[in-house]
């Protein structure tokens, strides 16, 4: 059977080019629907990413806090032994938070820019042990005439301290100062080195000894 087209060849035309436009339209929503819902998808990957970022930054801050605590609960207990050592050495005669306050008061002292460290600081790390002048009589009885009253006993405690300064004045003034400190005798400097530290380029190393008899 043939079929025969009574249409103008005009309308025919038409006809095809509205078919083509709508298949160029479906063409385009399926796209459009295709680049949204990779867009969605990419939307959710970058929400989780965020969120997995912040959870790692709660955390990083959390750690951070949690050292930060650890190393101040550990200078404190530091300070408590050494003034645990320092009260064992001297007695009742030096008051440990003496000496420390007095050690940190020449740290600040000797460096105003508050960079100097204080890396090591030791009792005794040679094992010296307490210096004795005799016995004193019993109370509420006195020595024989001509017999001179013999000194009270005293504890020598040697000190060992290790720290970082910016340059060698810095650590010239923290010599002199703890030289010229009323609780401190035989300072001797052991070495100055310079090492890497952090926030503090060319730092200058250096070890202290002295020592406290009261």
């Amino acid at each position: 059977m043939i079929e025969i087209d009574f249409l103008p060849e005009r309308v025919n035309q038409e006809r095809a080019r509205r078919r083509r436009m709508l298949r160029r339209a479906y063409l385009l929503v399926f796209t459009i629907a295709i680049l949204a819902a990779c867009g969605s998808v990419r939307q959710g990957w970058i929400r989780q990413a965020r969120a997995e970022s912040f959870l790692l930054t709660d955390m990083k801050t959390n750690s951070a806090a949690m050292l930060h605590r650890k190393r101040c609960l550990e200078a404190e207990w530091n300070s408590l032994q050494l003034a645990k050592r320092i009260g064992e050495k001297l007695g009742g005669r030096v008051k440990p938070v003496e000496i420390l306050a007095a050690i940190e008061g020449v740290v600040r002292g000797a460096d105003k820019s508050g960079h100097m460290i204080l890396r090591q600081l030791s009792i005794d790390p040679a094992g010296g042990a307490p210096l004795t002048g005799g016995s004193r009589p019993p109370a509420g009885k006195s020595l024989p005439p001509g017999l001179a009253q013999p000194p009270e006993s005293t504890g020598r405690m040697n000190i060992m301290i290790v720290g970082l300064a910016v340059d060698d004045v810095t650590v010239a003034n923290f010599i002199a100062q703890l030289s010229a400190h009323r609780f401190f005798e035989d300072v001797n400097m052991e070495y100055t080195k310079t090492v890497t530290f952090a926030g503090m380029a060319d730092a200058r190393e250096f070890k202290v000894t002295c020592a406290v008899t009261r």
